[in-house]
């Protein structure tokens, strides 16, 4: 709501808006705050907090809590899973990569050791492969 005044004018702004045209919102995350695992929304006159990706809870300070990615067993083909903060990390078995060991590093993929312009097609473990002429 303005009011004229002599040559001027003045406004009051509604609740969570500032400016002398009451046209910027106020940014309620800079005066309230959330966990530091968590993202501020601002609203108007509002703000809310949500638990970032790894975290579970309301968001508030204290509130997020990281969950343990390792307990699905994401890693395959004998991967060791280890659970960091917002995530995970698996070491791969040996000729495994990925980051949930699910590629097979075959001896393709490394060099061709096929002569005269053979095809090498990957076998089933990572040293087994078949030459097509």
């Amino acid at each position: 709501m303005c009011n004229n005044m002599a040559g001027s004018y003045m406004c009051t702004c509604n609740l969570g808006f500032t400016g002398r045209n009451c046209e910027t919102n106020i940014d309620d995350c800079l005066l309230n705050s959330c966990d530091e695992s968590a993202n501020c929304n601002d609203g108007i006159a509002s703000f809310s907090c949500i638990c970032k990706s790894g975290y579970l809870g309301t968001g508030y300070p204290g509130h997020c809590t990281d969950v343990n990615e390792c307990a699905i067993q994401p890693c395959q083909n004998n991967g060791t899973c280890y659970n960091i903060a917002g995530g995970f990390n698996c070491t791969c078995s040996q000729n495994f990569s990925g980051e949930t060991c699910a590629i097979l590093n075959s001896i393709c993929a490394q060099a061709n050791p096929c002569s005269n312009q053979g095809m090498c097609e990957p076998g089933c473990s990572p040293n087994a492969y078949t030459c097509r002429c």
